[in-house]
């Protein structure tokens, strides 16, 4: 572990000016100070008080005509010094590094209690932990805080993918749509349709409920961080985070029927995926994570059950 030997800080600490204004790595956040609550938002927007969880010219002339004026340089891809000057470009770096220094020891606990994704290399979680550290607004990402929402969003998905009231065909309910951008719910939907219809007692979705009786959280790690900023006309910054999770969850489902047979089956599986959360860190006002990307569902069979043997005669 290179992050705990002497020299460590230093080495970071000095990657952190080189660091453009937006960039993205393979691991997770980390940071203190005006907290981005993953938990509290998840808390908020599932409340049942909540309605969303949740946003040319021709010249007459016989001679030729003058070369044409060059187009003004984008202002979004010129470097940041040119933009705003090497004063404030300074001042920036001395803040990020201020931040990380103040932060590294939040760091190194969450290093040494496995808030990352074990998948992930020691220089990608350093990496992760200074792009928390960019946002010049000051707001700042705790992980464990984090952690405890992103579980919590697991938790709440779940529970309306797999409820009692839920019948085929599947529909997004306001809770769902409010945690998650309409793209993601789609995907959710998809997995939790797929499912009934695998599922389904003698081939009829239509007369299959499937209710989740409870979802055990295995291991949450942090996996990705991107951060973005945009400088607006009036000067002001414009930034974000994304905040990747990896899960490891075991899902048990109780699988009834509607209609006129009596089944109460129950299936557990061992599932992974990786959801992606996204949040305004302008201002800590700002402040609302949503779940604006996922991966694929992989599932398998906690329990492999015997399968009887046939034989036939002839």
């Amino acid at each position: 572990m290179f992050l705990l030997h002497q020299g460590t800080r230093s080495r970071a600490i000095a990657r952190v000016a080189s660091l453009p204004l937006s960039r993205s790595s393979s691991a997770a956040s980390a940071a203190a100070g005006p907290e981005t609550s993953l938990a509290r938002s998840v808390a908020a927007r599932c409340a049942p008080s909540a309605g969303h969880w949740g946003r040319r010219h021709a010249s007459s002339s016989s001679s030729p005509p003058p070369p044409p004026k060059p187009e003004p340089q984008d202002r979004e891809s010129k470097p940041m010094w040119d933009t705003v000057g090497w004063g404030p470009t300074l001042r920036r770096g001395f803040g990020i590094v201020t931040r990380v220094v103040r932060r590294w020891d939040h760091f190194i606990e969450s290093y040494e209690r496995g808030v990352f994704d074990r998948k992930t290399s020691d220089e990608q979680r350093t990496r992760m932990f200074i792009l928390t550290c960019l946002p010049a607004s000051g707001v700042q990402t705790d992980l464990f805080e984090f952690l405890q929402g992103a579980e919590q969003a697991a938790q709440a998905v779940y529970a309306e993918l797999y409820s009692d009231q839920v019948t085929y065909p599947l529909e997004a309910s306001d809770a769902l749509a409010s945690v998650a951008s309409p793209a993601v719910v789609s995907q959710l939907l998809q997995k939790a349709t797929r499912d009934v219809q695998r599922l389904a007692v003698h081939g009829e979705p239509r007369q299959t409920r499937i209710v989740l009786e409870q979802l055990d959280i295995g291991r949450v790690g942090l996996s990705h961080v991107e951060f973005r900023s945009v400088r607006k006309d009036d000067g002001r910054e414009d930034e974000w985070l994304r905040i990747q999770a990896a899960y490891h969850v075991t899902e048990h489902l109780r699988v009834t029927s509607t209609g006129c047979a009596t089944i109460d089956d129950h299936h557990t599986y061992n599932t992974t995926f990786k959801w992606t959360f996204e949040s305004n860190v302008s201002d800590a006002d700002a402040v609302d994570w949503t779940l604006v990307d996922m991966s694929d569902f992989e599932s398998r069979p906690a329990i492999v059950k015997a399968t009887a043997t046939r034989q036939i005669k002839t």
